[in-house]
């Protein structure tokens, strides 16, 4: 009895194939997205560090003896730290913006870094638009560009091959939704009129903020480490980056 034909030629069947992204995609842009998303948990970490400075600062001001120069310096550091924090943040997500087309978050990503550039501009311009409506269309533009990001984050989990993070970018996402809702029925809720407004409004939205923080940079740098090891999460351990 003859043996089945088998044609040494043929390309290899190997379940393993599905294991990661197709064979065309542009890994050298991969790369560039994984960076982006290291230099955007960068700056949340400096985020972080600038928040800490600004408290300790003026707690040790308040606690020295005679008069003090802090509240400058606080101004100034303050000012030039979130100047440096946005602009790191933008760039990276400039550098998302190369992810591959294949993986169906460009757009997200290309829209979430409109709107921060938008918002920038407002930002630049508030002394003309009035420090409340600035802050009120600024507050709008960074939850229109956040949803946008995370949106991103949920299709590049997809196209990576991890449903753990695909999954807790849609949570997110929710999450993201109901902060936003809260916040606005705290502002418009008519029993603050019995209440400290600036109490409840702050609880909610200090405790929501701090939760949805500590939930994103977790996301980005956990998506950021998956890109530079798939083999967290496959048998290939090239690596992206």
């Amino acid at each position: 009895m003859s043996e089945p034909d088998h044609n040494p030629f043929a390309a290899p069947q190997s379940e393993n194939l599905v294991a990661m992204p197709a064979g065309h995609v542009d890994f050298e842009a991969l790369r560039t997205t994984g960076n982006g998303l290291r230099l955007i948990y960068f700056s949340l970490l400096l985020l972080v560090l600038l928040v800490f400075t600004v408290f300790g600062v003026t707690f040790f001001a308040k606690r020295s003896p005679g008069p003090s120069q802090s509240g400058l310096a606080v101004l100034v550091v303050t000012g030039i730290g979130v100047l440096l924090v946005a602009v790191m943040s933008l760039i990276g997500g400039i550098m998302c913006v190369t992810v591959p087309r294949e993986s169906g978050g460009k757009g997200f990503a290309t829209a979430s870094v409109a709107i921060q550039g938008v918002n920038l501009l407002i930002m630049f311009s508030g002394i003309f638009l009035g420090f409340v409506l600035g802050n009120m269309i600024a507050s709008l533009l960074n939850v229109m560009s956040l949803i946008s990001f995370l949106l991103f984050l949920r299709c590049l989990s997809s196209f990576i091959h991890r449903d753990d993070l695909r999954r807790r970018a849609s949570r997110l996402v929710t999450f993201v939704l109901i902060y936003g809702t809260a916040i606005i029925a705290a502002a418009v809720s008519p029993i603050l009129g019995a209440l400290n407004y600036g109490l409840v409004v702050g609880l909610i939205g200090g405790v929501g903020a701090l939760v949805l923080f500590v939930m994103f940079a977790n996301l980005v740098h956990d998506l950021s480490k998956a890109i530079r090891h798939p083999e967290s999460s496959s048998g290939d351990t090239r690596g992206y980056v």
